[in-house]
């Protein structure tokens, strides 16, 4: 179900349509109001003079920054992964026993 998001950033208003079943763009956008709070926040207090297109920029690429390290953690852990998988597999078929014999029918 689309429904229309309001959002006020800098005083301005912004509407959009989003499917509100699916939670993840109210995070999304949380997600980056808190970013920009916190770009305001870290600017020096005197810094009045930033325009409000810096500081989206500012925390478009914070945002940015952090999704490349969250990427980057992924692949380290994904590589780990296959390796101590690969590990198992090998300890797995060095170890293993025949699970039936074969039996001759043939009575001779």
């Amino acid at each position: 179900m689309s429904d229309i998001i309001n959002i006020d950033v800098f005083g301005e208003k912004f509407s959009f349509k989003a499917d509100l079943e699916d939670k993840t763009n109210r995070q999304a956008l949380d997600f980056f109001l808190k970013e920009l709070d916190e770009t305001e926040t870290r600017l020096d207090k005197n810094a009045s003079n930033v325009s409000k297109l810096v500081k989206l920029l500012l925390a478009t690429m914070n945002i940015a920054n952090d999704y490349l390290e969250v990427e980057k953690e992924l692949q380290t852990i994904e590589k780990d992964l296959k390796a101590r998988t690969e590990k198992i597999f090998v300890k797995l078929n060095d170890n293993a026993k025949p699970c039936c014999v074969r039996v001759n029918d043939n009575k001779t």
